[in-house]
């Protein structure tokens, strides 16, 4: 596989980072495969060729980083240009609906929606029921960055950030527990794209 082949599908500075490990790790690892024997050189080495090994080991190392930002910038591609909209899966690690612990009234989440915009603003919308009344029961604005898999929501309506991990096609948030009428600080939620 050439280098050109991994590039495939990237942009950007990403893309190009991309190519450009997989340049180094392809010519380290074509390179490393004409090595003569360290007995070429006048040099033993217990348990066979070390060099060729551990350049090799280079080699691969540096080519699964290049796969790695390959797929990073592919997918950091796809979140920058168009609108986004990810659907509330868990809370806490449980399924929905979801009693809201510690509310100031009893809240029951049963979905949220966070939209993620391409002018990098955001909103989320959390609905269930308060006191058995159902309805919007929480909503945040703000805007967000994404660094490597990493999201930053900045929000206005707190004025307070706060992080989320994406991972495939999930980003497990750390939600304040505001934002759905709770005194507790924060709730792990997972939403799915």
């Amino acid at each position: 596989m050439g280098a050109a082949a991994l590039a495939k599908g990237t942009e950007g500075a990403a893309g190009a980072a991309a190519v450009a490990f997989a340049s180094v790790a392809l010519h380290s690892f074509e390179s490393t495969a004409e090595l003569a024997p360290a007995s070429a050189y006048g040099v033993s080495l217990a348990g066979g060729s070390d060099m060729l090994r551990t350049s090799s080991r280079f080699a691969l190392s540096v080519f699964a980083a290049a796969l790695l930002a390959s797929s990073l910038s592919a997918c950091g591609s796809d979140l920058l240009g168009v609108d986004q909209q990810w659907d509330l899966q868990t809370a806490e690690g449980a399924a929905l609906p979801f009693t809201v612990p510690d509310a100031t009234h009893d809240v029951i989440l049963t979905s949220a929606v966070a939209s993620l915009h391409s002018d990098n603003t955001y909103t989320t919308t959390f609905t269930g029921t308060v006191d058995g009344v159902s309805g919007q029961i929480g909503q945040d604005r703000g805007h967000w960055a994404i660094g490597g898999s990493i999201f930053t929501f900045q929000s206005t309506t707190l004025g307070a950030d706060y992080v989320a991990a994406l991972v495939n096609t999930h980003f497990n948030a750390s939600v304040p527990g505001q934002l759905v009428m709770s005194t507790d600080a924060n709730f792990d939620m997972t939403f799915a794209h």
